[in-house]
């Protein structure tokens, strides 16, 4: 049995916590797998450019996980309202939808911009550098604080901002605007994500089989910097943003990366698949490791799987077990663990056999491996729960609410998300009260 208090609520859980779902991710607060929303599934098919659009901003990381509901021809999602505040944002708006429409309260639950944005499946932007993106009659824009137009909605899709540029897709590929809406890099990028320590992600176009145009290579994967140059040339099957110093990269080869839950096909072997899915026969995953601003490898590639660098250690692995190690590639916690999450706080979740707990820097377990399921801290609480229901605890692993649903983001700005049952969302206090509920 949990520790907490029971639950006797009249509100519907309606998802119980799965732990493919709380795997925490830097861009948009986490959820790598959202194969098992809490809402009907249902296939959606909308054609090749929007399965293009779609595949390349899952490779980028582009999209919220949530904005892939579209993109059924790749993999079976579900649509929902449910919406994770950006942990990037300094402003306490909080994104509702009320007939279809987005707008966005403050803490207290009053509606500061009317709902007049269209909902779109969940990609409506958060408030970053303050400034939100939005959807006026299928034309993606921006908005201030105070739900004024600052960039006129004109273009096909984007994303937030990020060190004072936005990455927008248009027909033409990808590029990046200023806050004024000038083009600052043009759009002519087959893949780009957003910048972060002065380097964005970029990958080459897709490499076709001239004897059957079916079969493609995707594009390696490099970084460009603020001018548009690629400074670290594109040799890599898959790379991330940079984090305190390092970036995350996979090496190329006959094998296969996951990004989000889903795994593709390295740009070193053909697929034919139109998710980029690599074939039966490629078992082995490749090999990650982490480069500097040069390019160099800080850390050479032998890791299955990894994180990114996080308070100064990285979670990664090179068989079954977790572990965490520096900067310098050293096994500062050595693996022991059958998963585990970046620190957070000062804390990172970790799993024991088939059970959720917290250790230090040390690798001292200072939360007992008790849960089923385990996020990692925000705002000096962590959500962590199993069959029995939801709680919110403290550093010292005190519960101190329980969530009235299993399906809950981080708190940002003193507020989370939860989604109700029967089509229904709400944003909640650091108290488990409901402060607003939206939905059918």
């Amino acid at each position: 049995m949990l520790p907490g208090p029971r639950f006797t609520g009249g509100i519907q859980t309606i998802h119980r916590l799965d732990a493919s779902s709380w795997v925490d991710g830097k861009r948009f607060a986490g959820f790598e797998d959202w194969g098992s929303l809490p809402s009907d599934s249902h296939q959606q098919t909308e054609g090749n450019t929007m399965k293009k659009l779609i595949l390349l901003a899952l490779l980028t990381g582009f999209l919220t996980a949530a904005s892939v509901a579209e993109a059924l021809a790749c993999s079976r999602f579900s649509m929902t309202l449910f919406w994770t505040k950006d942990p990037r944002s300094s402003t306490p708006l909080f994104r509702i939808v009320v007939d279809d429409k987005v707008g966005f309260i403050d803490p207290t639950g009053r509606i500061v911009i009317a709902p007049q944005f269209d909902a779109d499946a969940n990609r409506t932007g958060d408030f970053v550098e303050g400034v939100a993106f939005v959807r006026v009659n299928g034309k993606w824009g921006f908005i201030d604080e105070n739900g004024e137009t600052v960039i006129e909605p004109r273009f096909s899709f984007g994303s937030s901002f990020s060190e004072g540029l936005a990455c927008i897709f248009t027909d033409s590929g990808y590029g990046f605007i200023d806050k004024e809406g000038n083009w600052v890099i043009p759009p002519r990028f087959t893949l780009a994500d957003s910048f972060s320590e002065g380097f964005a992600v970029f990958r080459e176009d897709y490499r076709k089989n001239p004897d059957n145009p079916r079969i493609v290579h995707l594009g390696r994967a490099g970084y460009i910097d603020r001018g548009g140059n690629p400074v670290i040339e594109p040799q890599f099957a898959a790379a991330w943003a940079f984090s305190e110093g390092l970036a995350r990269v996979a090496s190329d080869g006959k094998c296969w990366f996951k990004k989000d839950g889903n795994r593709f096909a390295a740009p070193a072997i053909p697929t034919a698949n139109s998710c980029g899915e690599p074939d039966d026969d490629i078992s082995e995953p490749c090999l990650q490791g982490y480069i500097n601003s040069t390019g160099d490898y800080a850390i050479p590639p032998r890791f299955s799987d990894a994180h990114d660098f996080s308070e100064g250690l990285a979670a990664v692995t090179e068989g079954d077990k977790w572990g965490f190690i520096d900067k310098s590639g050293r096994y500062v916690i050595f693996p022991r663990y059958t998963d585990a999450y970046s620190f957070r706080e000062g804390l990172a979740a970790v799993k024991l056999a088939d059970k959720w707990g917290y250790i230090d820097r040390n690798g001292m377990l200072r939360i007992p491996a008790l849960y089923d399921t385990a996020r990692s801290f925000s705002e000096g609480m962590a959500a962590v729960g199993g069959d029995s229901g939801c709680w919110f605890i403290d550093p010292a692993g005190r519960v101190l609410f329980r969530s009235p649903s299993s399906f809950v983001s981080n708190f940002v700005q003193g507020r989370a998300s939860v989604a109700l049952g029967n089509e229904r969302f709400g944003w909640i206090d650091k108290h488990g009260r409901l402060i607003f509920e939206y939905g059918d």
